[in-house]
């Protein structure tokens, strides 16, 4: 940290960064003229991040941040000063002589709004965490006082968030880098305009292409083979033939439910392992169709299937957090507060024209996001069926509520209902005069594409 110490005294005697009002300029350099270019190195992901390195970027990105944090003798200090620093950047904003682009200003906007919201008081007891805290033992050296392990996700987070705030988000990167404050198409009429910015958006589109061609796509050719070779894995180890695959009755006869199965299957980590089985010991709900699984690489070499395992194999503080509510979990995850916007058993109702019906509740799979996971005793949960005297009172309630004219049928997955039962129910709203818009909420194009025939 010595190189970033020197840095920082460095910049604290520069009047264009001084922090004691609201007409510091940003500086005139770019920390990362292309965050995923240039940088990409530095901010690959790792399992192991080097913090310092993070820090180091972190601190550039916003100096005076850095200085109202490290001066601070006390936490609240922090969050009053930072609090007279957003203040100030607001302002700025709205200076008369502020020539940052349009876009610029509105992403400083935006970045301001978030940073209050996750510095205020009432959101860190919410989400029992501070991560002001955090950041201001980080600008302390002070590692070791922090509870929680720093990712390089959080970094990369506020390292964006502090460059957001001062309007260096770099949205036209390679005209900051070189001197021009501005797009050239923003001072040109008519066609001319259109060819400049026509130029502009071919030079981002390809850097777009180049950048989204690291995630390969369902389609290649590569990745048809990946599934196949995965598909013929699986059938062989459940016995199961290719005609057994395309039978969504087969797959939901085979969700693998078990950590064994799992790991027989697919690769996980320790920390994975222990928090699958933890969830199967303690009654987590947990599930994985054969089909979703496929779509995971069968080892940890590869980097491509992160976004597929995340949602749905929990981590271990999402199984130890249901665990720990197990017994309130109805009350400590209903972060939609359901409880106290559900007029009757199964209709959920917060927006004058719309209402949500769940007749049904269990899925093919758990997806450990989920705002109803409360709800949900188990994957694929025989009793999951509303009883029908509750379903009629339900119904009643869509038709002595004519402003109600859009209807959302979810659960759990009303998809996973039975073809007749859900055909009942759907003709049944369909035919109240006033609902004028039926939707579906399911998983089941993703999870199990064999149920749409």
């Amino acid at each position: 940290m010595a190189r970033m110490e020197k840095i920082h005294r460095d910049r604290s005697q520069d009047p264009d960064l001084r922090e004691t009002t609201g007409t510091s300029k940003p500086p005139d350099i770019v920390v990362f003229d292309d965050m995923f270019e240039d940088g990409a190195a530095v901010l690959e992901p790792q399992f192991e991040p080097n913090i310092d390195t993070y820090l180091d970027t972190l601190w550039e990105a916003n100096p005076i941040i850095y200085r109202i944090l490290k001066d601070s003798e006390d936490l609240e200090t922090a969050r009053d000063r930072m609090y007279d620093y957003i203040a100030a950047e607001e302002r700025r904003i709205f200076d008369i002589d502020n020539d940052q682009h349009i876009l610029e200003k509105a992403t400083a906007r935006e970045s301001i709004r978030v940073l209050r919201s996750i510095i205020g008081p009432i959101n860190e007891k919410r989400a029992n965490f501070s991560a002001l805290s955090c950041l201001w033992h980080l600008a302390k050296d002070r590692i070791e006082a922090i509870d929680y392990p720093i990712s390089a996700g959080f970094m990369i987070e506020f390292i964006h968030l502090f460059m957001g705030i001062v309007g260096r988000s770099s949205i036209y990167h390679n005209r900051v880098r070189r001197g021009e404050k501005s797009p050239a198409f923003l001072k040109l009429k008519g066609r001319e305009a259109a060819d400049a910015r026509t130029r502009v958006l071919d030079e981002l589109g390809e850097k777009l292409k180049f950048h989204m061609a690291r995630y390969p796509s369902g389609l290649e050719k590569s990745q048809i083979e990946f599934r196949v070779n995965n598909r013929k894995r699986i059938l062989k180890y459940f016995g199961g033939t290719d005609t057994d695959w395309y039978d969504y009755s087969w797959q939901l006869n085979h969700v693998i439910r078990t950590a064994q199965t799992l790991i027989d299957l697919i690769d996980l980590t320790e920390e994975k392992q222990m928090a699958v089985r933890k969830a199967y010991e303690h009654g987590i709900p947990f599930g994985i169709t054969p089909y979703y699984l496929s779509l995971m690489e069968p080892d940890l070499s590869g980097s491509g299937d992160h976004a597929v395992r995340a949602q749905v194999i929990p981590s271990p503080d999402y199984v130890n957090l249901m665990v720990k509510h197990k017994k309130c979990r109805d009350t400590a995850f209903d972060f939609m507060g359901e409880h106290d916007t559900s007029p009757v058993d199964l209709v959920t109702r917060r927006y004058p024209l719309i209402a949500i019906l769940k007749p049904f509740n269990t899925c093919a799979q758990i997806c450990v996001y989920c705002q109803r996971n409360w709800e949900i005793d188990q994957v694929l949960d025989p009793n999951a069926m509303a009883d029908k005297k509750i379903l009629d009172q339900a119904m009643a309630w869509f038709e002595k509520h004519p402003s109600v004219g859009e209807v959302l049928v979810t659960g759990g997955d009303p998809c996973i209902m039975k073809d007749q039962a859900l055909e009942d129910i759907l003709k049944a709203l369909s035919d109240m005069e006033h609902i004028y818009r039926i939707r579906i909420g399911t998983r089941t194009p993703v999870v199990l594409p064999m149920r749409w025939t």
